[in-house]
């Protein structure tokens, strides 16, 4: 009896779990994950109840705590509760019987499905740290089907991934979206009789645009011009402004902005009668005057979009900024719409709508908008949306709707669409998101996402919204779609519009983010969120450890290849600013560790130290009273918002102290906030606002920035302009009463700051050399400013999320700059902030090694979402540390440096005689075999090591001498730490080649073993003593042995006076290239075989460390 109950148990549960997966798979909604980042704001996600299907027998249950379920005929009334009004429109079926998963094919693993209460568990948040924490499982079958009822509602092909060949050699000019207003449609006078006709976005004021021309002779726009923009959220008291407009509402103005013509371009290239062919039996190309104006890579990324389009996958591009994602996209949209890029272009559609209506009962024969061209709908954040009408203006001659402003002008675009008058209808996030019902089955073809990370949460209301477009049952798939299939090929299944990610952050914090995206283009195609984990993001987080075992690196390495190599090149496409390195200037982002004054160091010591602190802190610990209970259980329970209250506290103080009092502008709930704070920060003797804003004391910055300041308007032949970023809102009034007091011209922009006041302020900046400063908000500012005339930027305070700040620095280093641009991050030395960059560089590296399967230098002990191994990234007693006289990233960084020299030192000889058996090995050891040593004597490796004039010595001189005046005793270039580093993948290959070795061994011995016990006859082992060795035969050296020969030359000849010396030197032979670093290693050598150990002075230990 009991065997039967559980045999029901374990049956009602599968049945449960098949009908949630039903549910989300009805609404092709990507698979839950979750992602804990401290900035990450989730949406609202209101579950859909499943309803089992069928006849159910109706059971009376007599006891009053179980809930019966209601009848059925109560759904539609909770529907219409918990979503309103609801439209029932029938949904194309596709129900496939398996599901190729290639990341399963890839990586050849298969874990086991997530039970119900595993899913439950890992949806929960950690409230005390941002990573996740997901268990792990496996399973036996390499190829399982989808999960039940999980359908592919994005266009899915599945036994035609093997001929999708990733292109090769990829290496876009991207007219960066620069305004924030989401405008109001133009609207199209009426046309031909009575019909409605939507708005259509139609500039009637050209604009000449500017043109530049590169080295191949092609030419391109100048992206130097900025939009108009809308007002974020009002300041509502808070010290940071909000980092999300997900939220925000149309702003919608109805005000028209001169635009450029498309025929101002596309005039001069109307003699261009070369196109760029993407299929030949279609004659589907893009047209000549558009393909004049693209790059070789940006016929490349077109190609890129229409393999997938055709194949019915989906595809993501991550270009950087300033690469022509936007042209690319447009480029691609007028090929398979077959544009002319001629006026003949001009309101194609609508003729061939109006001939359609001539017909008596056009309303009954209308065919569906895409049933002759293609039709594409984009969605981007609100900031944007008139900039993607202008550029569709510029490129082409497009029909395009703005799905935006009130509810008559959204309709009528809507029917206009759906007429079939528009080629692109354009909308934002949340309009799309709240008018998801009029929009989730339209005719499209193609769906683009711009910003695309803003769907990196697939628990908010946008990106369940979004997962969910399909065409209806009754659509027919178009013939131009259907033609595309050549012969001998299997057609593709399409349910829906080919969906296109962009965004040039795909992984803004961890590797789930990614998979997000990769999921939402192509459901299912990458393997479940768990699959994911187990198979990608686990590996590659603890081969990234310093302190990795070898099997981990031996498995991150696997999957580096898999990823970057198999995997990726099907659904991503990015490339760097490196493919146009050569046509931009220089940028030295240097990160600055400002001493927090004595002060400070007082405040954060007595906040660190509160009890609400310490019961975070020692929460897991177990209490004093003796009770072997934890102290959270017992007599030290501590509040789940003290977290980010206080995170929030120690960033204030890492700052200003002035942040933490009371302020004129604050709330009455923040000033009796900020009153109790400051009493208990203070000892009870809090300063006066108005006061400490004014004294150096109470901020360690202050005397750095001063210090710049005064140094780069000294400088007059330079004509130094200055952006300073901060997030917070009083660090902007602070820094406008100080630049006031120096007679420092100046403008500043923040989320108060109105629409029509942005273009202006800009505009003087730009324009007025006698403005000398833009003080920016880091959130309201960040993105969307083209702000060429400055070449000094200053981030004050550093945000969580890398993004943000490498933002803010792309307002100045873009196209139109013509000089070298300096950045200056700004920490406070030893606080939460040097954590913050601490995780920024962490997750900088996890990005490259997503996206290029990178080998990075493993600075950090820490693991993203391993609890066991937090190091000093992760965990609430790094985040509530003061590290008051030494820097944790100054030790991480010189450690991990130090680390692969000595490695290097130890194993050049291995090294030598791998690059003579295999020539196939790595990058650094091939050319290891063309350097020709000519002796000793010259050492010129090691003066191109101390003497290289790669950067101009002056420039770096006078930074130094600066931040030297400022107190500064640690300073170093961010992009250094993010090299690729030769070393570290020569070591790691020699890790894994001991790794097989070993098993090998293990192999042998217990195959000798089993003989042995058989009786069976085995060979004798080889002799350790053979052969053996005389007295005049001297012993090989060991590692350590010519670890210490070679760290003697060093101190002898001078380079390195004192062990901790070593750091700089080993900081720039990491960077050297490979020839150069076995040439001194090789002179090294022959220094140290002329010389004794017993020369060298008693007190000199070996080897030397830090």
């Amino acid at each position: 009896m009991a065997s039967r109950s559980g045999t029901a148990t374990k049956a009602q549960m599968a049945s449960s779990k098949g009908l949630r997966y039903a549910e989300r798979a009805r609404k092709s909604i990507p698979a839950p994950v979750v992602d804990s980042d401290p900035e990450f704001v989730s949406g609202l996600y209101i579950p859909e109840p499943a309803k089992r299907r069928g006849r159910a027998r109706k059971v009376a249950s007599p006891d009053p705590d179980i809930v019966v379920p209601k009848k059925r005929s109560r759904r539609s009334e909770t529907l219409a509760q918990m979503e309103g009004p609801r439209k029932k429109r029938a949904k194309r079926a596709h129900k496939p019987e398996a599901v190729y998963n290639p990341l399963l094919e890839f990586f050849k693993f298969v874990p086991e499905p997530l039970s119900d209460e595993e899913e439950d568990a890992d949806a929960e948040e950690e409230e005390e740290e941002e990573d996740e924490d997901m268990s792990d499982g496996y399973s036996s079958d390499p190829r399982p089907s989808s999960p039940p009822g999980r359908k592919p509602l994005a266009p899915t092909l599945l036994p035609q991934l093997d001929n999708l060949a990733p292109l090769q050699g990829l290496s876009g000019s991207d007219t960066e979206p620069e305004s924030d207003a989401e405008p109001t449609p133009i609207v199209k006078p009426p046309g031909k009789s009575a019909r409605p006709v939507a708005p259509q976005y139609k500039p009637k004021v050209p604009v000449q645009s500017q043109t530049t021309t590169n080295g191949s002779g092609s030419t391109t726009e100048s992206e130097s011009d900025a939009g108009p923009s809308t007002s974020r959220k009002a300041y509502d008291g808070s010290t940071t402004e909000p980092e999300s407009d997900e939220d925000e509402k149309d702003t919608a103005s109805g005000t028209k902005l001169p635009q450029r013509m498309g025929s101002t371009l596309l005039a001069a290239a109307q003699g261009h009668k070369e196109v760029f062919v993407l299929d030949a039996p279609t004659a589907t190309c893009v047209p000549g005057p558009v393909n004049k104006y693209l790059r070789p890579y940006q016929r490349d990324g077109v190609k890129f979009f229409f393999e997938r389009y055709r194949k019915g996958l989906g595809a993501v591009l991550g270009d950087d900024m300033g690469l022509g994602k936007s042209l690319q996209i447009i480029a691609f949209l007028s090929a398979i719409m077959r544009k002319t890029g001629t006026p003949a272009d001009i309101d194609r559609r609508a003729k061939h709508v109006d001939k359609l209506q001539d017909k008596e009962d056009w309303r009954r024969s209308l065919p569906p908008a895409d049933s002759r061209w293609p039709t594409a709908m984009i969605v981007a954040p609100s900031s944007v949306v008139e900039n993607w009408a202008r550029e569709f203006t510029k490129w082409g001659y497009f029909e395009v709707g703005l799905y935006v402003g009130s509810k008559e002008e959204r309709a009528a675009a809507l029917r206009d669409f759906t007429y079939g008058r528009l080629d692109v209808l354009v909308t934002s996030f949340d309009t799309a998101r709240r008018h998801f019902e009029e929009l989730n089955d339209l005719p499209l073809t193609v769906l683009i996402v711009d910003e695309a990370h803003k769907l990196k949460n697939p628990k908010s209301k946008t990106t369940e919204a979004f997962g969910s477009f399909a065409w209806r049952e009754n659509h027919r798939i178009p013939a131009h779609l259907t033609q595309l299939v050549h012969t001998g090929e299997t057609p593709p299944t399409r349910t829906g519009p080919m969906r296109v990610a962009m965004t040039g952050t795909a992984i803004q914090n961890n590797l789930t983010e990614f998979w997000v995206l990769l999921d939402w283009v192509n459901p299912g195609l990458v393997g479940t969120h768990k699959q994911w984990t187990t198979l990608v993001s686990d590996p590659l987080a603890a081969g990234q450890a310093r302190n990795a075992r070898g099997h981990e690196l031996q498995r991150a390495n696997m999957v580096k290849a898999n990823l970057h190599d198999k995997l990726l090149p099907l659904y991503f496409l990015r490339r760097t600013k490196d493919i146009i390195k050569h046509q931009l200037p220089k940028k030295t982002d240097q990160v600055v560790f400002c001493p927090l004054t004595p002060r400070q160091v007082a405040v954060y010591k007595r906040i660190v130290g509160s009890d609400a602190v310490q019961n975070m802190v020692k929460k897991d610990d177990l209490c004093d009273c003796g009770s072997r209970m934890k102290r959270q259980k017992c007599h030290h329970p501590y509040a789940k918002e003290d977290l980010f209250r206080y995170m929030s506290i120690l960033i204030s103080v890492s700052n200003h102290l002035a942040l933490i009092l009371p302020a004129p502008t604050d709330t009455p709930d923040q000033t009796a906030r900020n009153r109790e704070l400051s009493d208990m920060a203070f000892n009870g003797r809090p300063p006066k606002y108005a006061v400490a804003k004014l004294e150096a004391e109470y901020c360690g910055k202050w005397k750095v920035l001063e210090t710049l300041l005064s140094e780069w308007q000294r400088d007059r032949a330079a004509a130094n302009k200055v952006l300073i970023f901060t997030k917070s809102v009083k660090l902007i009034d602070m820094l406008e009463f100080h630049l006031s007091a120096c007679s420092y011209g100046f403008v500043k922009l923040d989320g108060s700051t109105k629409p029509s006041d942005r273009m202006p302020l800009v505009d003087a900046f730009q324009e007025d050399p006698k403005i000398f400063v833009f003080i920016v908000s880091t959130l309201a500012g960040g993105t969307g400013l083209n702000l060429t005339a400055a070449n000094k930027v200053v981030i004050f305070d550093p945000n969580w999320n890398p993004a943000h700040d490498l933002q803010a620095m792309d307002r100045a280093y873009r196209y139109g700059q013509t000089r070298d641009v300096s950045v200056y991050r700004l920490l406070g030395a030893g606080s939460i902030e040097e954590l913050i960059y601490a995780r920024q560089v962490y997750k900088q590296q996890q990005m490259l090694v997503g996206y290029e399967g990178s080998m990075q230098t493993r600075y950090f002990t820490g693991v993203s979402g391993d609890k066991q191994r937090q190091g000093e990234l992760f965990g609430l007693k790094n985040i509530f540390a003061l590290h008051e006289n030494e820097s944790t990233t100054r030790m991480a960084i010189e450690r991990a440096s130090v680390g692969n020299l000595d490695w290097a030192m130890e194993n050049l000889d291995a090294i030598r005689a791998q690059s003579k058996a295999d020539t196939k090995g790595p990058k650094w050891v091939r050319e290891a075999e063309a350097v020709e040593v000519k002796g000793d004597s010259d050492l010129k490796g090691l003066g191109s090591l101390l003497f290289s004039d790669t950067v101009p010595a002056v420039s770096q001189d006078a930074a130094k001498r600066i931040l030297e005046e400022s107190g500064i005793k640690y300073s170093h270039i961010n992009d250094e730490l993010l090299e690729e580093s030769h070393i570290e993948e020569a070591r790691v290959k020699k890790v894994i080649e001991e790794e097989r070795q070993a098993k090998k061994q293990e192999r042998d011995l217990a195959k000798r073993r089993a003989a042995i016990a058989q009786g069976r006859p085995v060979k004798p082992l080889p002799d350790p003593n053979w052969p053996p060795k005389r007295r005049h035969h001297q012993a090989a050296p060991t590692a350590m042995q010519k670890l210490q020969a070679r760290q003697r030359a060093l101190l002898d000849l001078g380079i390195v006076q004192r062990p901790q010396d070593l750091a700089d030197f080993a900081g720039k032979f990491d960077r050297l290239p490979v020839s150069e670093q076995i040439q001194i290693l090789e002179e090294l050598d022959g220094y140290a075989d002329n010389h004794s150990l017993d020369t060298l002075p008693a007190h000199v230990e070996y080897p030397l460390n830090l």
